[in-house]
């Protein structure tokens, strides 16, 4: 499986070299949040023309023009901004990126990773297709370290406490074990409560009720924080409530598949329930 991995990776790698072979691109449009973010944090960010209005990280990027949102791209404002290239994700809608093909724009779509280690694989990607390659090992390097320092100091214990994560609440959505946030769970040092391999799924309140976790999290603006809080207070037997471990996270933290954001989210997560 890792000769497999590495010689896909070492495949992407070689394909975002012959695309910079003619030198970075200067007029880089993005269309994901996630790839603003990681541009920036490549030191390159004076490079983009335009990003989307989901792009609000760093500051910087709220000045940026704005071309729409991620599902709703204007072909015809970034066709005007005359791109270098465009750059999103695979959550981006396929049949507005193929027409920017159409138009004879190029663009590069970069897979949204679903673990860390896809996340820096993907950041490497990006770092090689911008001409920013020694950067993207550098930070990668520095994001790998920080990780294997947590890793040794929340080492899982003989009893995990289990955690139910929350990523939405009308209906209810909660983090299974095919999603990053799993993984910020077992960095933390706990166990997910969901069972389920899916990355995100559709779950009740009774069934949650039955997992009894040991904590919950809710992924949640500040303003409503309380209000969730309250709903699973109405079940003073579970373990959570009892213990009073019902905490609120930053969905823009723990929302995007940035390793910068996975490492300082599972870092957020210990501090929490350190409390």
């Amino acid at each position: 499986m890792m000769k497999k991995t590495s010689r896909f990776l070492t495949i992407l790698l070689i394909l975002a070299a012959v695309l910079t072979a003619a030198g970075p691109a200067d007029r880089i449009v993005s269309i994901a949040p996630s790839i603003t973010e990681e541009i920036y944090l490549l030191g390159a960010g004076g490079r983009i023309v335009a990003d989307t209005t989901y792009c609000v990280y760093p500051e910087e990027a709220r000045k940026k023009p704005k071309i729409g949102n991620i599902l709703d791209i204007n072909l015809e404002k970034i066709a005007s901004l005359k791109p270098d290239i465009v750059i999103g994700t695979s959550i981006n809608e396929q049949s507005r990126i193929s027409r920017l093909k159409d138009l004879g724009i190029k663009v590069r779509l970069i897979p949204e990773g679903s673990s860390f280690r896809e996340m820096c694989s993907n950041f490497l990607i990006l770092g090689s297709l911008i001409g920013r390659d020694a950067e993207a090992a550098r930070l990668v390097g520095r994001y790998k370290d920080r990780l294997a320092k947590i890793s040794r100091k929340n080492r899982k214990q003989s009893h995990v406490l289990s955690v139910l994560f929350v990523v939405g609440t009308e209906p209810l959505i909660v983090a299974g074990r095919g999603s990053f946030i799993d993984e910020i769970i077992g960095f933390s040092g706990f166990g997910n409560a969901v069972s389920e391999k899916k990355a995100y799924l559709r779950y009740s309140l009774e069934t949650a009720v039955r997992q009894d976790p040991d904590i919950i999290v809710i992924s949640i603006p500040p303003e409503f924080a309380e209000k969730e809080k309250k709903t699973w207070k109405r079940y003073p037997n579970l373990k959570a409530v009892r213990n009073g471990r019902i905490y609120s996270v930053d969905p823009d933290l723990f929302g995007l598949a940035v390793p910068s954001r996975f490492v300082k989210a599972t870092e957020t997560l210990i501090a929490l329930t350190s409390r």
